[in-house]
């Protein structure tokens, strides 16, 4: 896997060598005479067939992969040959470098490496299986992952799709942070001692597994030792809150007491949901559910992406969802928008109404809004100042 980081970073450098040498050609075109178009294409050919062997050496155990770098390489090469052969037409064949090379990067951004079959980079593990169908088995309850000790490595849970108690550390909400910390989530980590304080939070929090190393132990009520393996071990927390849930009831408190009430245990977040003070509802809190409980059902699930159904909920009431809140994440409920409450100090609440709800959630922060159009408009000015200079040069 790291030989094909190694042929992702070859094929950059042939794109770049490329540029520099169309545009060398561009400069001077009148004065390359045939030998130097010979002398040109000899050390392009060498060049690439360099490349081809290295990543027939290297990518030899990994065909599909193979292809795509050697697809790379072998487009690049025909481009700069066509432009050293065809000097006239150098400018679109250079553009057609660019394209190669933003094509290249942009796999990277949507891949973790492109050149490399994610299987071989992260292989899986029986613990993993286990995490992933017990996880995807009720989407509602979800639950995230807590592990002691070095059992996975910072952020590599997202490459399984597994749900992190640590979440992601580059984007982690200052709030979502006071309460890992107010759990004592580091020693956790060190030592797989849950104390009875942290209990209540880590619940809030969804965690419901708890990976040791083989032969771990981890201390508490109500933790089952649901995997046993050569690879680990995985105890369950039953008390778990879900990911998604319905409560009718709701109270609010200054914003820095309400993590303390809630490490209290009271009241149950089973039943009802803590708001920071100043919260405007336009529906009254409510007594105690009546009837069932709501079905509820995870239509969608992507990241930055939620559609939830909710239906026979006798009373309107607050759909809780354990993800952290942030101003960009923008909510409707059967079509038409809906605000998104700070609930439980540091996760999302949306109000709803009695018998059904379709609510879908998106995350649209207005940095990533603006960053968007910047873009664009860069990338518009760059095109518009390429098209006036190649007409200026024609007109000479």
């Amino acid at each position: 896997s790291s030989n094909n980081r190694l042929i992702l970073i070859i094929g950059f450098c042939l794109a770049l060598l490329a540029a520099i040498a169309l545009q060398r050609i561009l400069a001077r075109s009148a004065e390359i005479t045939a030998r130097s178009k010979r002398s040109l294409l000899l050390i392009l050919g060498l060049g690439a067939a360099t490349l081809a062997g290295l990543a027939f050496l290297f990518g030899r155990d990994e065909p599909r992969d193979l292809r795509l770098a050697l697809a790379m390489v072998g487009g690049t090469a025909l481009l700069v040959a066509l432009a050293i052969a065809r000097p006239a037409r150098a400018r679109v064949y250079l553009v057609g470098v660019i394209a190669i090379t933003m094509t290249d990067l942009g796999l990277s951004a949507f891949r973790y490496n492109p050149h490399a079959d994610p299987d071989i980079l992260f292989p899986t593990t029986k613990l993993i299986d286990f995490l992933r169908s017990d996880s995807v088995s009720d989407p509602v309850r979800g639950g995230r992952m807590i592990t002691i000790g070095w059992m996975m490595r910072p952020e590599t849970h997202m490459v399984y799709g597994l749900a992190s108690i640590e979440g992601y550390d580059a984007m982690e909400f200052s709030r979502y942070r006071h309460l890992l910390d107010r759990a004592g989530v580091a020693a956790i980590h060190e030592t797989g001692d849950v104390p009875a304080a942290s209990r209540p939070l880590l619940n809030l929090a969804g965690a419901r597994y708890f990976v040791t190393p083989p032969g771990g132990v981890v201390s508490g009520e109500q933790m089952r030792l649901a995997y046993d393996g050569q690879d680990g071990r995985v105890f369950v927390n039953e008390q778990a809150r879900p990911r998604v849930s319905f409560v009718t009831r709701w109270w609010t408190l200054p914003a820095n007491r309400v993590l303390d009430a809630i490490a209290s245990g009271r009241p149950d977040p089973a039943t009802s949901v803590a708001l920071d003070e100043g919260a405007i509802l336009e529906t009254a809190a409510g007594g105690e559910p009546s009837g069932a409980a709501p079905a509820i059902t995870l239509v969608r699930n992507a990241p930055g992406s939620l559609a939830i159904r909710v239906e026979g909920n006798a009373q309107a009431g607050l759909l809780v969802i354990s993800d952290a809140w942030h101003s960009g994440w923008m909510a409707s409920v059967n079509g038409r928008p809906e605000k998104v409450l700070l609930a439980n100090h540091c996760f999302m609440a949306v109000p709803i109404p009695a018998r059904e709800a379709e609510v879908t959630l998106s995350y649209r922060p207005g940095a990533f809004t603006l960053g968007t159009w910047v873009s664009l408009l860069s990338l518009l000015g760059a095109v518009a100042i390429g098209v006036a200079r190649l007409g200026g040069a024609e007109q000479r």
